[in-house]
């Protein structure tokens, strides 16, 4: 009797922990509206004007459009890195550099985009952003503008 309550409750514990995880992830924006997230929380932030904003877009849009195939790029090298890794030691060198320079390829992109969107801000705003350090405004922690690869 004991172990039969056990095995329904240990079910449904189960069960809820699965329901709770699949919502786990909605908290986090969708893809497309990353964009219109790190303009909500720069204009809040810096108190950004409309054409702030305008110009804003038009930068994450740019930054989006031209890193897509950095990133598909990088994907695909990150598996020939492990692929390179299960069946041919020798060229995990040749391998990681490739990765090496996808990743810099990103890092620039990044910093371009960043470039643009701090030469739109007045002076005020700059030292605002400034201030906030290696943090940044937008949620881009260490890697700076942008949510990472």
């Amino acid at each position: 009797m004991k172990n039969r309550f056990f095995q329904i409750a240990g079910a449904a514990a189960l069960a809820a922990g699965l329901l709770v995880g699949q919502n786990a992830g909605t908290t986090n924006p969708a893809p497309h509206d990353r964009g219109q997230w790190v303009i909500n929380r720069a204009t809040k932030a810096l108190n950004l004007t409309s054409d702030q904003q305008t110009k804003l877009q038009e930068i994450i849009t740019g930054f989006h459009t031209a890193s897509q195939p950095l990133h598909q790029k990088l994907k695909a090298d990150e598996a020939a890195l492990m692929t390179a890794a299960k069946t041919n030691p020798g060229q995990i060198n040749a391998a990681a550099a490739v990765v090496g320079a996808d990743l810099t390829s990103l890092t620039a992109a990044r910093a371009q985009a960043f470039s643009n969107f701090y030469a739109i801000l007045t002076p005020a705003q700059q030292q605002q952003v400034d201030s906030a350090g290696h943090m940044m405004l937008f949620g881009g922690g260490h890697r700076g503008f942008g949510r990472g690869r």
